[in-house]
């Protein structure tokens, strides 16, 4: 059997996950990382977490990538944050925080 015709390949869509505080919180947020990491094939996951929380992504199969921020980031940091978020070029952001912090990485 042979084929002939030109394989296409699909890419994953590349999703920003947002939680920064607090640790319970953070760890429930894990279950949304899993459901979004356990199709390999559709996603490539990066979680954006506090300095602090960061081990938690680390340690989770599902997270292809782990960006963190520290726990009383200035502007310079953050804006620091959004240029190399930038580059990127997420699909999707999933913004499990909802604070004016988040809400500014959200906008991407």
């Amino acid at each position: 059997m042979s084929f002939s015709g030109k394989l296409r390949t699909v890419q994953k869509k590349k999703i920003l996950v947002i939680r920064f505080s607090s640790l319970g919180d953070t760890v429930l947020a894990l279950r949304s990382l899993r459901i979004l990491g356990e199709d390999r094939s559709a996603f490539e996951v990066h979680f954006l977490t506090k300095k602090q929380f960061s081990g938690l992504g680390y340690q989770c199969k599902w997270v292809d990538a782990v960006k963190q921020i520290s726990d009383h980031a200035g502007i310079a940091e953050l804006l620091g944050l959004l240029k190399e978020l930038r580059l990127e070029n997420y699909d999707a952001v999933v913004d499990l925080h909802s604070n004016l912090r988040s809400r500014l990485v959200a906008l991407l």
